[in-house]
């Protein structure tokens, strides 16, 4: 499965959403370039690919806060072979239209 990634990043004191080399941005702050991946996402995702946002946390490494795969994952198969084991727990935190579950806080 091909897939259509959106990437947060920061770059010379702001932060942009970087999709197949096409920047979006500047943004003031990590929470709203994210917010503002998954509406990009939501926009101008692919259809007929796997969407999936993947933005810095505080270790500084990137972990997917959105993906157009329904959570929690069924099937790691589903799954692009580059995911690090991290990534599949934040696919399971959150749920697909963006967010946290409820039950996790």
């Amino acid at each position: 499965m091909t897939s259509c990634w959106f990437i947060v990043i920061r770059c010379l004191d702001a932060w942009w959403v970087d999709c197949e080399g096409k920047g979006y941005g500047p943004f003031d702050d990590l929470e709203v370039a994210k917010a503002e991946a998954i509406k990009l996402v939501r926009v101008f995702g692919d259809t007929e690919r796997l969407n999936v946002v993947y933005a810095p946390s505080d270790d500084g490494k990137l972990h997917i806060v959105w993906s157009s795969i329904p959570s929690p994952v069924a099937n790691e198969s589903q799954l692009p072979s580059s995911l690090e084991p991290n990534g599949l727990r934040e696919i399971s935190r959150w749920r697909v239209g963006g967010g946290k579950d409820s039950t996790h806080a």
